[in-house]
């Protein structure tokens, strides 16, 4: 996955870039939330890239997306961004079917994800 874009109404905003774009969209559910993947125009699964969710109750960020970087080991890489003096957003958690994830920011607080992307019972 490259993004994910947290948004205060995913449903008019996914049809702008449905419209805009001509991606197809699918939805999935993952511990605490739900997340709309988005796709390649025809190209399944295979051809996600991203997906939006919904802005959590009481977040103060602005509607954004938040690039993810695809890791080999979630748990190492948050260790060491905080040994690099970035801060853990969202602690690593796993979701089935998705992989481990986790949210951080980096020493000069722009935020980003990382993912282990992993197959069914990731």
């Amino acid at each position: 996955m490259l993004d994910r874009a947290a948004l205060p109404d995913p449903a008019k905003d996914l049809a702008f870039y449905r419209k805009i774009f001509g991606w197809d969209t699918e939805e999935m559910s993952f511990p605490g939330g739900a997340y709309t993947v988005l796709m390649t125009s025809g190209a399944g699964r295979e051809g996600s890239f991203g997906g939006v969710a919904q802005l959590q109750e009481g977040h103060s960020t602005p509607p954004q997306w938040l690039p993810y970087f695809e890791v080999s080991d979630c748990d190492a890489v948050v260790a060491r961004g905080q040994d690099l003096g970035g801060s853990v957003l969202m602690p690593a958690m796993s979701a089935e079917g998705i992989g481990r994830m986790a949210w951080l920011t980096d020493a000069g607080r722009a935020p980003f994800g990382v993912i282990a992307s992993g197959g069914p019972g990731a």
